[in-house]
């Protein structure tokens, strides 16, 4: 189906409109994933959702988000694209983010790759979420023992501190920084929005690893 679109007026909708409207015609409104994406009662969460959790906040990875699992599903002659299409692309998705990010980012961290895969989880947990948190300490403490094999220095020669590799990887969005509400809700803020934040003073809040590389 084609239809012409216009842009500025799809800017003034409401994401409920945009999902009722426009995404519920080309993919499932739920998607049916494990963990946190098996939602409250088991049946899903919000496609946008799902979506949004797995984009650096930049609307390029949506693109390649979308366009690797609308292949997957014409691939099946599916007629919407399903959790399942999403499932089969996700690795291949995640690991040409890391490659993007490798890129685009060794001119200053020479080593970048070996710092990223490093911080890849090393032990198991009942609940796997918590692989991805990290308080500032024990953000540090991770990185010192991938330090103890690897010594990274950017581009000018120093070498970089632990707060200074954090500090790296929430620039790159490899890195959330993450703290509760009041209602107990998840807040997130990004390098884009939030250029502030370090791990050398306290702003009260904690760490994960960006969806997209896990």
């Amino acid at each position: 189906m084609q239809e012409d679109v216009d842009e500025q007026e799809l800017l003034h909708k409401s994401q409920h409109t945009l999902t009722n409207d426009y995404l519920s015609i080309i993919m499932y409104d739920q998607f049916k994933g494990r963990g946190k994406w098996q939602g409250n009662d088991g049946t899903g969460v919000p496609m946008h959702q799902f979506l949004l959790s797995v984009i650096r906040n930049r609307p390029r990875d949506m693109v390649k988000l979308c366009t690797a699992a609308a292949e997957q599903a014409g691939n099946l002659k599916a007629q919407r694209i399903s959790s399942p299409n999403f499932d089969k692309i996700l690795k291949n998705y995640s690991l040409g983010r890391l490659e993007d990010t490798t890129a685009e980012y060794q001119g200053e961290l020479p080593k970048i790759k070996e710092l990223l895969l490093g911080m890849a989880p090393q032990e198991k947990k009942n609940v796997a979420q918590e692989l991805y948190f990290y308080t500032t300490e024990a953000l540090r403490k991770k990185i010192k023992q991938i330090t103890l094999t690897n010594r990274f220095r950017f581009a000018d020669g120093n070498i970089a501190t632990e707060d200074e590799l954090i500090s790296f990887m929430y620039k790159i969005s490899f890195l959330t920084a993450t703290s509760q509400n009041d209602d107990g809700m998840l807040v997130r803020q990004y390098f884009e929005v939030n250029q502030y934040l370090s791990a050398s003073a306290d702003f009260g809040f904690n760490w994960e690893i960006h969806p997209t590389y896990r």
